[in-house]
């Protein structure tokens, strides 16, 4: 009697452990869309948006880069704005050098812009600005592009350049930090 309670008990737990493992499946499925994100060593970060409607899955991988996406209450991929499906923020020694929107099909895309990338110029300036910004947890708007920290160039898809000019440090902050959607 004590072993058929044993045995049962085993195979919920067993059957729990392989139900729970499935929605990581499906995210790492839908994240392999994206031929330029490695899914070396990923992690799993999952967020609950909209009521409970659905989910927004965050996955880094081991060089720090971080693919994101949203699921529905039933695991299907959902839309950003204008068909946006995933956003890939791409670092360099620790900073965001590239951000990189794409659609379903795991295509670069984008309404106004596909691709922005990053460029810091005067990076004791940024450090001492991000010391500033962190201590208000991004509660400050710096104003600064005038001081050119931050140079950001805006692509299309095709690879096009759209614009070229220098951002804020407060609003570079935001996009490292994950804090923009599109």
């Amino acid at each position: 009697m004590k072993i058929r309670k044993l045995i049962v008990v085993i195979l919920i737990f067993i059957t729990y452990k392989v139900n729970a493992q499935k929605p990581d499946k499906i995210y790492l499925s839908y994240a392999s869309h994206i031929k330029s994100f490695l899914l070396d060593g990923p992690t799993i970060e999952k967020n609950s948006f909209y009521g409970g409607d659905g989910t927004e899955i965050t996955i880094k991988n081991k060089g720090n880069n971080i693919l994101r996406f949203k699921v529905d209450k039933n695991n299907k991929l959902a839309s950003y704005h204008a068909g946006i499906m995933y956003e890939l923020y791409e670092y360099k020694d620790g900073y965001l050098y590239k951000h990189s929107f794409y659609n379903k099909d795991g295509n670069i895309s984008g309404e106004e812009f596909a691709i922005a990338e990053f460029f810091i110029e005067k990076p004791a300036e940024l450090i001492k600005k991000f010391a500033l910004i962190n201590e208000r947890e991004g509660n400050m708007d710096t104003n600064d592009a005038d001081e050119k920290i931050i140079l950001q160039k805006l692509f299309t898809s095709k690879g096009k350049l759209l614009q070229e000019g220098y951002i804020n440090t407060s609003q570079y902050w935001k996009t490292q930090n994950l804090i923009y959607r599109p």
